[in-house]
């Protein structure tokens, strides 16, 4: 059969749309659906604009923050609001059960479009690959497309195929943090949606915009604004840049700091982890590319837990001396909010939680989690929902509390970010969101939240060129 006959084929029986994005995500895309099929139902100026970019290219980069509405945006630009839309959940079950489950829905022909929602971790697997190898695809969609920032990652490297696999499919890139890091992030995205802009040539690619560290290659000593400005205006011409404050009206955000005082054992145990931490640095055994991982349980030890190692290789988490002063401080916040006020509290590692809920307990609260092992937060609407940043970033909307506290934080911008979001909402009824920032003083602590600050400016130097270039040529 011919292309044209295959096109005309494929559009009688309905077409089929991959999404692959984080777990949690999936609601917002069944969410997103309905919303579209609701009578009544009018998008707003800026989505029309969203649906209109993807639907006059066959690659677009959405670089829309959280609240902006850019997963029904997509829909529409698929043109897809008059049509019956079908969202098939590939995130359960073993991943030879999802391929099974694709290759069913496929080969019963049916007239509604179908959007197969299949996480990250799983669309690369090979069964799932031989799957979808044979479908016919109308649109390949990466939301969260952040998480392909790294070149050679498998999922990055699936979408580096996709092209090749379905020439006439769209190809589509979605997030709101499209440089959690650095520029460097945003190369895979548009290798993605459109390789011609960037080329296909990372280690040029970085060349161009950035002078390397000449004994640590993998850190950028600085940016060169030459490179940073062409940089700037390919993405400004060839993706659509939207901030949640310039399309709908959200609350306020207030932070603030809360600085911990370590006590005189755990700031004793954290300053010998700190002089090892120093002379393994000067021995070359830390270097830049692993140097995260290796500050593990420098950032344990803030929290009051330390590491022990025993001889069959296992691990366990205790605590340093009692109570965690981090934990004290938790519920001195608790004592000062009204009993009956929601309150979310993230956390990176699952022994925080632990403490979390040690505190909500003892200052009479009720306690439901949002982590790995945990998902309550469908029953949550008092009390504190403890939230593992990477279970519980994103795709989840917890706008019923207007309070957030950051028990700990991870390096990720993005995650940081995403965090942020999930009670600034449209559908807060408060206007101001309150956010408090546990930092042990004189430690890792404090270095995390300067990086995620200093990300954060390199970030907003790019976004900001971007608006200018867009004023201009507007």
């Amino acid at each position: 059969m011919t292309n044209w006959g295959n096109s005309f084929h494929q559009l009688r029986e309905g077409r089929n749309i991959v999404v692959t994005g984080p777990l949690a995500v999936v609601v917002a895309w069944l969410e997103a659906i309905r919303l579209l099929q609701t009578d009544g139902f009018k998008p707003w100026q800026h989505q029309d604009h969203i649906a209109s970019f993807i639907h006059n290219r066959q690659g677009a980069l959405i670089l829309a923050e959280m609240a902006t509405g850019k997963t029904v945006a997509t829909l529409l630009g698929l043109k897809l609001g008059n049509r019956d839309i079908e969202l098939i959940d590939l995130t359960t079950g073993t991943v030879k059960q999802r391929a099974e489950r694709l290759r069913e829905v496929v080969a019963s022909k049916t007239t509604s479009d179908k959007v197969f929602y299949i996480n990250h971790e799983s669309v690369w697997r090979p069964d799932m690959l031989k799957a979808l190898r044979e479908i016919n695809l109308y649109a390949f969609v990466v939301d969260e497309c952040h998480r392909i920032k790294t070149p050679s990652s498998k999922i990055s490297n699936l979408c580096k195929k996709v092209i090749d696999w379905w020439p006439r499919a769209k190809r589509i890139g979605l997030t709101g943090t499209p440089c959690p890091k650095d520029p460097r992030d945003i190369y895979a995205q548009f290798r993605f949606v459109d390789p011609t802009l960037l080329g296909t040539n990372f280690r040029r690619f970085v060349d161009s915009i950035a002078v390397m560290h000449p004994k640590f290659h993998s850190k950028v000593e600085r940016w060169k604004d030459d490179g940073m400005k062409i940089l700037t205006q390919i993405v400004s011409r060839n993706s659509v840049q939207l901030r949640a404050d310039d399309c709908v009206s959200l609350p306020e955000e207030i932070h603030r700091v809360v600085p911990v005082s370590l006590s005189k054992e755990t700031r004793a145990f954290y300053k010998e982890l700190e002089d090892e931490m120093i002379v393994k640095i000067g021995t070359g055994e830390v270097r830049a590319e692993n140097a995260l991982s290796k500050t593990l349980r420098l950032r344990q030890a803030v929290n009051g837990k330390m590491t022990i190692e025993h001889e069959d290789g296992s691990t366990t988490i205790t605590d340093i001396n009692g109570i965690p002063e981090k934990r004290k401080a938790l519920e001195e916040l608790f004592d000062g909010i009204a009993p009956d006020e929601p309150v979310v509290v993230f956390a990176e590692f699952t022994s925080d939680l632990q403490e979390i809920r040690a505190a909500a307990e003892a200052t009479g609260r009720e306690y439901l989690e949002l982590s790995g092992q945990h998902k309550q937060h469908g029953e949550w609407d008092c009390g504190v929902l403890g939230v593992q940043i990477r279970a519980g970033g994103t795709g989840v909307n917890l706008s019923a509390a207007r309070i957030c506290i950051f028990y700990s934080n991870s390096w990720s911008l993005a995650d940081y970010k995403q965090a942020v979001a999930r009670i600034r909402r449209t559908t807060q009824k408060s206007n101001k969101c309150f956010y408090a920032h546990l930092v042990a003083t004189d430690s890792v602590d404090q270095i995390v939240r300067r990086s995620l600050e200093s990300k954060q400016k390199v970030v907003d130097r790019v976004v900001d060129g971007l608006r200018r270039n867009l004023k201009a040529t507007a």
